[in-house]
């Protein structure tokens, strides 16, 4: 009986090993990125995610080392909606449904970014099923309330009827996320921008080491941040 137990107990230890081993090998590895671009090792293959936004209402613009890039869209309103983006080769990094992202109120915003939670936050509205290009997930639309002990600067955007726009994108290898601050809409639908964007901006995943995009001129530089891996 003892060695029976042995037996089983160093075959459930190598499923445990051998599982653990293949998650590892299928996990995607950040490799690097850089404007408008991020790219993954998978299983030794390499696959390059690639953002554009082809206007006329939202556009994609460099910001250095923060970010691989900044959309705005200028026309959506008289202050108009604008954020940075980032891509994670951690697809779970944030709530995977939005009722679950709209119960968490809790979200940056910005470069140095400040944080917002459930005490100036009001959840506006949902959105599921979004997708743009191999990515899909879901929007959350929020609106700054101006309350005792809350910050001066949810306090500034309450009193200027603005809001925030958080998209979370995922293929189950990397996630998409941008929390674009939003302009008042002066009374017209609040999913307008959204939709726009949702026709205007692409994300495509290609095999190999895709070369990004140059910046446009006089937009300043960008950055290429790489992995650092044993030897470099």
């Amino acid at each position: 009986m003892g060695k029976l137990i042995r037996l089983l107990c160093a075959v459930v230890l190598f499923g445990i090993v051998q599982g653990a081993a293949q998650a590892e090998n299928g996990a995607c590895k950040f490799a690097e990125w850089g404007y408008s671009y991020f790219r993954v090792e998978q299983q030794g293959e390499t696959w390059t995610y690639v953002l554009a936004a082809a206007g006329p209402n939202w556009r994609n613009a460099p910001y250095g080392y923060h970010a691989p890039g900044y959309l705005s869209c200028e026309s959506c309103s008289e202050r108009g909606w604008g954020g940075l983006y980032h891509f994670s080769d951690k697809a779970d990094l944030q709530p995977a449904t939005a009722a679950e992202r709209a119960e968490r109120r809790k979200e940056s915003v910005g470069y140095p970014s400040i944080a917002v939670g459930a005490d100036q936050l009001e959840h506006y509205g949902s959105r599921e099923g979004l997708s743009l290009g191999p990515l899909k997930g879901y929007a959350v639309l929020y609106r700054f309330i101006a309350r005792e002990g809350g910050n001066a600067f949810g306090d500034l955007l309450a009193a200027q009827n603005e809001g925030i726009l958080v998209i979370h994108l995922s293929d189950g290898c990397a996630s998409f996320e941008t929390t674009i601050l939003l302009g008042s809409s002066g009374g017209g639908d609040p999913w307008a921008p959204l939709d726009l964007l949702l026709t205007e901006v692409t994300i495509e995943r290609s095999h190999g080491a895709r070369v990004g995009p140059r910046p446009p001129p006089g937009t300043g530089y960008s950055a290429v941040v790489r992995s650092g891996r044993k030897g470099e």
